[in-house]
């Protein structure tokens, strides 16, 4: 195993994982802009991000059978599992972000359809139809 080898994956990895950080912060920047300016960029950017991770993960493994091997307590290693946990969290939140979009919008096509959706009248309440349920039958 070449140790030399070995932290320059390490640092590698831990560029890349800032990047993939950075390029979650603009998804989540685009996400909130009303047109999304700058998303597919961004989203192109974090797949590109995680193809050269999975790749230099399959270098690290390569380089040495075990993690406490390959890096010990040294600190880049620590590093990058914190910078990583902070990707996912970022990537959890942006994906929950997109899902309420996406509910809100099948909401207004619902609405605007003429479905049974979510809507309410100038009352307030649902219409009636919606509103009414069987009590029994003979």
């Amino acid at each position: 195993m070449s140790a030399g080898r070995l932290a320059e994956v390490l640092d590698a990895q831990l560029d890349c994982a800032r990047a993939m950080l950075a390029a979650l912060e603009r998804e989540a920047q685009a996400l909130a802009d009303p047109r999304h300016e700058g998303l597919e960029e961004a989203v192109a950017e974090k797949d590109g991000l995680a193809r050269a991770l999975e790749a230099l993960e399959r270098e690290r493994l390569a380089l040495t059978e075990t993690v406490r091997d390959a890096v010990g307590s040294g600190n880049g290693w620590t590093e990058l599992l914190a910078l990583l946990g902070r990707c996912r969290e970022h990537n959890r939140r942006n994906g929950a972000l997109l899902g309420a979009r996406r509910a809100g919008i099948e909401m207004a096509l619902a609405a605007l359809a003429g479905g049974p959706g979510h809507s309410y009248g100038a009352d307030g309440r649902k219409p009636l139809a919606e509103r009414s349920r069987t009590l029994g039958s003979a």
